[in-house]
């Protein structure tokens, strides 16, 4: 009987799981859900696809960093949009939209931290708001999407 018990004891030993088992960060691919911009006229109209706004003058202006390249013109349903990723800190973080050599118009992603894991910093959208007038962003995919009349 001692036997079995030494038996049944060393299985439920050696069976059991180890909780704190590592995970190999490297295999996993994070990606921060991105804020994707549409400026229309009051018709409605697409003011980068119908060339209002030149899509290679926009840029957007972030702590110090110009970000170029922000409009995307080679994917069909995103074609004509300005995409921001989700980046900064917790709390306001403010952005410059240069649209031409003469405008400039003001983000404000306002951010909260959801989690950290792997070394990344996950963040979660509280509210944007674009020129003082806080925006209603809609999900877009798994991402966010807002419209600007202008």
């Amino acid at each position: 009987m001692k036997f079995l018990s030494i038996v049944f004891c060393c299985i439920c030993l050696f069976s059991c799981k180890d909780d704190k088992e590592e995970v190999d960060c490297s295999l996993l691919d994070f990606a921060n859900p991105s804020l994707f911009i549409k400026l229309l006229d009051a018709n409605g109209n697409n003011l980068i696809e119908n060339k209002v706004y030149n899509s290679d003058d926009i840029s957007i202006i972030f702590n110090g960093y110009t970000m170029t390249n922000v409009v995307i013109d080679n994917v069909e349903s995103l074609e004509n949009l300005i995409v921001l990723n989700l980046i900064g800190v917790e709390g306001n973080n403010i952005f410059e939209i240069k649209l031409s050599d003469t405008e400039t118009d003001t983000l404000i992603m306002n951010l909260t931290v959801e989690s950290k894991y792997c070394g990344w910093t996950f963040l979660k959208l509280n509210s944007v708001t674009y020129n003082d007038v806080i925006k209603t962003y809609e999900d877009f995919n798994g991402n966010f999407l807002i419209t600007i009349i202008k």
